[in-house]
């Protein structure tokens, strides 16, 4: 049986990375606290929206009020209690509690934290027990540079919104997935060290590039849409669990025409959901590109880690790398399948282009106690190497092949291009050799009483002999240049 043990060190380019995107996007506390003299507000339970002004021993009564009339910036501090209220953010602040963990209960509300819009940016919700909510318990939309950490997110999506594409408040990419914790059409914003759990009908957190309507009670009357890319999100060390209604986490695409890149998926316990990580497309002619899936604990899920693609529709670039996958069950999108590891598959759709999944990599992960470790289906150019199976996994690779198989293949080409390389060599020596002879005979007949005619007849001939030794040569090098790219392209 494989030790399940969590890799402690993350590669010197992802650090390097991270690094790199924090300074640049400002999406770190301490850029946040960076903020020139914050108002600070304070609420409590037993404080007054009428009486209060916000100073600690004068407190307002909800956070909600609070967030009204603070001026940008501002930081929200929460004495801890129940708050029954759905908290809506449309500037920059900082929602904090004075110590221990506040409690939002959404209780009948949409949300229980929605941040939304471009004007949000720079929005911190840390410390909070959001619940109840009948859709998402965190819904950031439209917005950036947000950090979303260190809160309980429990037990809500309990009434949820019609499925995509219906009439009711929200369609479209809100309503396809109502999860804990959501970013869509968000980019450059962090959500880590948060636990969501018992979503009542779906699942975890979820990044998604935006295609939102809202919708008036008519049906097919919108009164609003928003339509933004998800780019360079961090999902850190969160604990992602007993969610059966949906997958532990989702980067996905709901809008062809924004795209979903360079989001990262890094340290996170993922156990007991419907599903564990899915990269996917939703429809025709998206794009999801660059995502990271490392140094996660994706455990005892009742489906697989999953690489989902539509026809019509193009997934690049995706890497699982050094996590500790076991006991993930079969997926629901093949027939009679088995418990798997890894799943990358594209289904095609009739009168539309394949889907294209391309230049995936898979390695150096631990799999145990499934009946596939990776399985590939209708896919092409998956990278597989350094990844550590036990006998309880009943077929390691379905459907690809090893890296380390593919590059032996590409040394083969080259040692035999450099024997036939070798033996045209030795051709080209001999026929240098006999042309040599034929020149002294040559020069024997220059000084001898032969016909100038006939020693310019030889000469041309020797001049084309070397001629068609050189142009092999080429011709050889050219050919060898070409199957070598072609044995790369393969890989």
């Amino acid at each position: 049986m494989i030790q399940l043990f969590k890799k402690s060190n993350q590669s010197i380019v992802l650090i390097v990375l991270l690094i790199a995107g924090f300074s640049l996007i400002g999406t770190t506390v301490s850029t946040y606290a960076q903020q020139p003299s914050p108002t600070l507000i304070y609420v409590s339970t037993t404080g007054s929206n009428t009486t209060g002004n916000g100073s600690p021993n004068n407190p307002y009564a909800t956070i909600s009020y609070a967030v009204s009339v603070a001026p940008p910036y501002s930081v929200i501090n929460v004495e801890p209690g129940i708050y029954h209220e759905m908290v809506i953010i449309t500037k920059p602040l900082t929602l904090e509690p004075t110590q221990g963990r506040p409690v939002i209960d959404a209780t009948g509300q949409m949300f229980g934290i929605w941040v939304k819009g471009m004007d949000s940016n720079g929005t911190v919700v840390d410390g909070f027990a959001v619940q109840n909510a009948d859709s998402h318990g965190i819904y950031v939309q439209d917005t950036f540079n947000v950090l979303i950490q260190n809160n309980n997110v429990v037990h809500n999506d309990v009434a949820p919104f019609p499925s995509a594409g219906t009439t009711g408040p929200f369609n479209n990419s809100v309503a396809a997935t109502q999860v804990g914790i959501e970013l869509d059409g968000v980019s450059n914003s962090t959500v880590a060290d948060n636990l969501v759990t018992l979503t009542a009908n779906d699942g975890g957190i979820a990044v998604h590039s935006e295609s939102v309507q809202f919708t008036a009670g008519a049906p097919g009357e919108i009164v609003g849409e928003y339509n933004a890319p998800a780019i360079n999100n961090f999902i850190i060390d969160n604990t992602i669990l007993d969610n059966h209604g949906g997958c532990g986490v989702v980067i996905s695409s709901f809008n062809p025409g924004e795209p979903v890149a360079y989001n990262y998926v890094i340290g996170n316990t993922i156990t007991s959901n419907a599903a564990g990580v899915i990269v996917a497309t939703n429809g025709p002619f998206e794009s999801v590109n660059n995502t990271l899936v490392e140094d996660n604990y994706i455990l005892n899920n009742e489906g697989p880690n999953v690489v989902l693609n539509l026809g019509g529709s193009l997934i690049t670039n995706t890497t699982f790398r050094a996590n500790i996958i076991s006991g993930n069950a079969a997926p629901s999108t093949l027939p009679n399948a088995q418990p798997t590891g890894i799943l990358l598959q594209a289904i095609p759709i009739q009168h539309l282009p394949p889907a294209q999944t391309q230049d995936s990599s898979i390695t150096d992960n631990t799999i145990a106690n499934e009946y596939y470790g990776v399985l590939a289906v209708n896919v092409n150019s998956t990278a597989v190497s350094g990844n550590t199976m036990d006998s309880s996994v009943t077929i390691r690779l379905a459907g690809v092949t090893p890296l380390k198989t593919r590059l032996e293949s590409l040394d083969g080409v080259v040692s035999g291009l450099q024997s036939t390389l070798g033996t045209l060599q030795s051709t080209i020596n001999q026929l240098q050799s006999s042309l040599s002879t034929i020149s002294s005979q040559v020069n024997s007949l220059q000084s001898s009483s032969a016909s100038q005619t006939s020693v310019n007849v030889l000469s041309g001939e020797i001049a084309t002999a070397m001629d068609v030794a050189y142009l092999a040569i080429v011709i050889a090098i050219v050919l060898g240049v070409i199957a070598i790219v072609v044995a790369m392209r393969k890989r």
